[in-house]
Formats: C-alpha cells, structure tokens, sequence
C-alpha cells in the first residue's frame, strides 16, 4: 500500500499530532519544492522522524504478531527478507492461531506479554474498568479543575506513564448546550497542550510520550516521575518551621529554579515560542535525586498562532503567579516576559516563604495590577522571632532579592529580557554559595549554617580517625571560605587533628610493643571476643580472632572502643587525655568528653580543652 501526502496529513491532523496551521505551511512547502510531505515535515520540527514513521506505519496497516516477543509490533520498515520485528529482528506473522486473529486497531489492544509485570500491575491488571486501550491503570496521581492524572502502565512499551484525562463535570439535566461547549473547550485544551509539548524534549521538561483517544475519551501519555512537588517540598519545610526549603538546602533549590529558567528558556526558543503561562511550584515535579522536570503546559500558549474572527481570550492561570498582562485579556500581551514574571514569584515565595501577594483570588490580581510587591527582607523582618532561628531577617538587600523584584517589575520590559538571563543570575549566586563568597547574596544565618555543616563534616573524618582526609578537607575550605571566623574554626580543628593524629601514632606503638590481647572488640554488626592484636600501622590493624586473622582499618573502629582500647593499654598523659577527649566531644560521647577534658585543669592544655568544652559545633 502507497502512503499519499494527503493521507498521511488527514491521519496527523485527526490524532491532533498536527495543528492546520503547520499543516498548511507544510503542505505549501511540498508544493513548491516536490518532497514528500514527510521530509518537510522533520525539516521544520513539526514532528519527529519516529512520530512520521509511526503515521506511515498506521497507515499501511503494518501491524503483525511476533511469536518469539510474544506481542503485537508495529512494522516500521521492510527488510530484504521481509517483514521484522523491530525489537528482536525476528519474523512476524499476521496471526497465531489460539492468540492473535487479526491485529487491525493497535490503539485497542492490551498486550498479553510474559514480561514480569510489577505487582500494582498485575493486581490493577484483574480489574476489567482499568483496562485502557493498552493501558493498564494503576492509580489516581492527581486532580486539576478539568484534568485528572493516572499512573498507568504501558503494555506496549513496558514501563510506566503518566496518563492524563478530561476530567468529567458534573452537569445539571438541562444544561446540554452548556456541556457540549464545556467539552469541546476542554478537548482543545487538552490537544493544545499535547501539541505545545511534544516538540519539547527536554531533560527538564516531562516528555509527553502519545497522544489518542479511545472511545470518547481523550488522553495525554507523558513520562512518569515519581517524586514530589515543589509545593510539597514547601509546605513540608514550613511545617517543619522553616521559612522555605531553600534556607534547608540553599545549592538544591537554587540549582533546581536555575535549571527550570533554563528549561523554559527552550521553550521560548522555538521560531514560534511556548509559553507555560501556568509555572508554578505546583507544575515543578522534583524526583528522589533532587532532579525536577516543568509539567503541565495546559495553558501554554505558541506565540504567533492565528486566532479566529472574534474569538475571546480567556483569563486562565493561578492568582499568586500571575503576570499583570495575563489579566488584560489581550492575546498580544503575552509573550516570554509573563513566565519571567512568574519565575521571579515562585523565587520570591522560596525567598519570603509567601506568595508576592495572597488573599482571596480576585484580592490577589487586584493587588497584581495596582501594587509594588513587598521586598522579601521586609516580609522576614516582620515575621521576627516567629520563624526558625537559622534564618531570621535579612539585614540588607541581597541579590536573590534583587533578582525576584527585577522578574516582578510590572512593565514586561523592565524585567530580565530572557529566562537564560534569569538562569545565569542564579548561577552567579549558586556559584557564589559553592565557593564560599555568599556574603552578599544570603542571610547571615544561611552562611552560618552552611559553615557548620562543613565543620561537622571534617568533625566526622575526626571520629573515624581518617585525619588524612580531615587535613584535606581543612585545607580545602581554607581555600573556599575566606572570612575570618572561619579560619580561626579551621585552625582550631587543624590543630584538634594534630593532636589526634599524635595519640594515634602512640597508639600504633604501643600495639607492636606489647601485641596485647583485649576481652573484646565491638565492630559494626559483630562483636569479636578474645582479640589479639598483632601490628598496627597509620591506617589499620590486624588481629587474631579465633584462629582467623584479618585487617580492620581505623575507620571501622567505632570511636567508643578506640578510647577503651587506649585506656586498656595505660595511655593517661595529658597530651593522650586530650586527643582522647576531642575524639569523644566529636562522636557526642558527653559525659567521656567532659571527663578527659576537665581532667587538664591543671595542664598545659588547660585553655585548649576549656575552648573545645565551650565549643557549640
């Protein structure tokens, strides 16, 4: 069978893979240059070469049996000796008497497959009402004002997916005029958005995988992401009593609004661009590895698309991120600059812990277009000694501050021109906070608590004797940290680790000395009795136990019996006294701790213990 142009363009245009526009466009092209429409159809990036071939393979009616996959495949191309499955390159066959009769519609099939099936499958797989064409759906995700999402499971392809559908509204009887109209304004949106999103593939972007219907019912594949929202990562630091996640995680979040300007960036991109109109921390999915995705570009808009005669421009999107012109009405007003707008709002909630302006919805787009929002600084300056200590008031303004209020401006051309600006200026500030220089672009607190963090972690190579590592990292954010509070902390652990490391040298001596045999030596997940220990060097130990001998590095040694096995060998000299105690102050052995350092009153080391003892990190 020879696939006509016009065929294939009715069958694009009837799945909804193709606007009339591009299609017109397209179709001019043909005329004028004598390709085929297929060609034209890649070269302009109206759909991809799978999506052609996948048309021309529906049209053909080039669906067959594979015996050896067990599954029903598209046959995409001819092969010198004949038609092959595409995935195991074996022969296919029209039909399999007892399994197959005749495949004509692959839309309504549900492949019986002897792949593995993940247990939600199998038991969703029972229920006849979650069969779906070749879906299976396993459950409900989530519900908007006119959509409901499913996990499903893609038979054919074998993996999960986000299936998203009109969802229905209740009507009352004599309101079928109305219900008709509310359908065909939801199927449209629905095809508009599976429209705008199939030309994004983007690492940031969650992919929309198909498009169809079956029956009456229309629907959206897309990639699934197990994760959560933005706005749950919101709402749970807030009930944790943080302002916001980022004040938790400040290089995570600012990574994650970063990569989403990027994100959105490409879309704007396109010869005709795609705005979201609809970005917020609700449409912003984070996975398990802090890695997020844009979705549901279901008010998203491609600039330049013709509108009929007369058409009105609805007033559509979500009060607290809504740019001043999404409530003008006018289609021109729309472009770019209204998702920067809205960028600068979901960083400016991360930044206050609040939306720019809140209330009730029409409150809010009324203060959207006659107010100037509040700077973040002064939203936590009043908020005070309600919120959690580790980020109270900003004292100044800082450049996140900035960049918020310069995305919030309410004429479009004082705002950043591109959302790649947008994502560079928050590079400047991540890179700022990675090499230790965020004096100025985060609260006191913040830095404070980043600083601590790092201690803690030079603390833990301490405890497990890895002093190596712990003069490496001392250096290293010798380097990254140039103020002076933290090189005193620095040169405080730095000489703690010398101390250390000269008990430990000690230690090592005292072992190939006397090659003593302990009652007992506690390692993680075993306890090793009558232990004797053979030779000791910087970095381990080898012992005897029962009639086995094995290495065990220092590290494994939990610090508790590092400081039993220096006390079993008679090690009491001050200097001993006080590696002893720093080691137990790091690993929060307290009452050990105050023990050997209040033991120095009378030593030398006397203020060097104080201060350790007096220490808050």
């Amino acid at each position: 069978m020879t696939v006509d142009d016009a065929s294939l363009g009715r069958l694009l245009l009837e799945r909804g893979l193709l606007s009339r526009e591009e299609y017109e466009d397209a179709e001019r092209a043909r005329q004028a240059t004598g390709r085929p429409l297929s060609e034209i159809l890649v070269e302009k990036a109206y759909l991809s070469p799978v999506q052609v071939r996948d048309a021309v393979a529906a049209l053909e009616r080039r669906v067959r049996y594979c015996p050896r996959c067990s599954a029903p495949v598209y046959v995409t191309r001819l092969m010198p000796e004949g038609e092959r499955c595409p995935r195991c390159l074996g022969p296919v066959q029209w039909q399999e008497e007892g399994v197959v009769a005749q495949i004509q519609d692959l839309d309504r099939i549900v492949q019986l497959t002897r792949d593995e099936l993940p247990p939600d499958v199998r038991a969703a797989r029972q229920d006849p009402s979650r069969i779906f064409g070749k879906y299976i759906l396993v459950r409900e995700l989530g519900k908007g004002g006119a959509g409901v999402v499913q996990k499903a499971w893609d038979t054919m392809a074998g993996e999960y997916v986000a299936l998203k559908f009109i969802r229905e509204q209740p009507c009352a009887a004599d309101s079928g005029v109305a219900a008709r109209r509310l359908r065909q304004e939801q199927i449209v949106d629905l095809l508009q958005e599976a429209r705008a999103s199939l030309r994004l593939r983007h690492e940031h972007i969650v992919a929309v995988r198909d498009i169809g219907r079956l029956g009456t019912q229309y629907y959206i594949a897309m990639e699934y992401v197990e994760g959560r929202t933005l706005a749950d990562h919101i709402r749970s630091a807030q009930e944790r009593g943080l302002i916001s996640p980022l004040y938790e995680n400040p290089t995570v979040y600012l990574a994650i609004l970063r990569d989403m300007a990027n994100a959105l960036h490409y879309a704007h991109s396109f010869p005709r661009p795609i705005v979201h109109c609809d970005f917020k921390p609700g449409n912003v999915l984070i996975d398990g590895n802090g890695k997020a995705y844009i979705m549901d570009f279901g008010l998203a808009r491609v600039l330049g698309s013709q509108r009929e005669e007369g058409e009105e421009e609805k007033i559509r999107g979500t009060p607290a991120y809504m740019a001043p012109e999404q409530l003008s009405g006018k289609p021109e007003d729309v472009g770019i600059w209204t998702d920067i707008y809205a960028l600068g709002a979901v960083l400016y909630e991360l930044v206050a812990g609040r939306p720019v302006f809140t209330g009730e919805p029409l409150e809010i787009l009324l203060k959207a277009m006659r107010d100037t929002p509040e700077r973040p600084s002064d939203v936590m300056r009043r908020a005070g000694d309600r919120r959690h200590e580790s980020t109270k008031i900003l004292s100044k303004i800082t450049k996140l501050e900035e960049i918020c209020l310069r995305c919030l401006a309410k004429e479009p051309k004082n705002r950043y021109p591109s959302a790649r600006d947008v994502a560079a200026e928050l590079q400047n500030v991540l890179s700022a906070v990675e090499a230790g220089e965020d004096s100025k672009v985060l609260p006191a607190r913040i830095r404070e608590a980043q600083e601590r963090a790092e201690i803690r972690r030079l603390d833990e190579h301490i405890t497990q004797l890895r002093l190596e590592e712990a003069v490496e990292e001392a250096e290293r954010l010798g380097r990254k940290r140039d103020d002076v509070r933290m090189k005193l902390r620095l040169a405080d652990r730095q000489q703690q680790v010398a101390f250390v490391e000269q008990m430990r040298a000690r230690l090592v001596q005292r072992i190939n000395e006397k090659r003593p045999t302990v009652p007992s030596l506690k390692l993680p997940g075993e306890t090793l009795e009558g232990v004797e220990l053979l030779k000791a060097t910087p970095r381990k130990v080898i012992l005897m136990a029962g009639e086995a001998s094995r290495e065990v590095a220092w590290s494994e040694i939990p610090p508790g019996q590092i400081v039993h096995l220096a006390e079993f060998l008679g090690m009491r000299d001050p200097e001993d006294r006080l590696a002893l105690g720093i080691l137990c102050h790091h690993s929060r052995l307290v009452d050990s701790a105050v023990r050997y350092l209040t033991s120095l009153e009378d030593t030398p080391y006397r203020e060097v213990a104080r201060r350790i003892l007096e220490s808050t990190v």
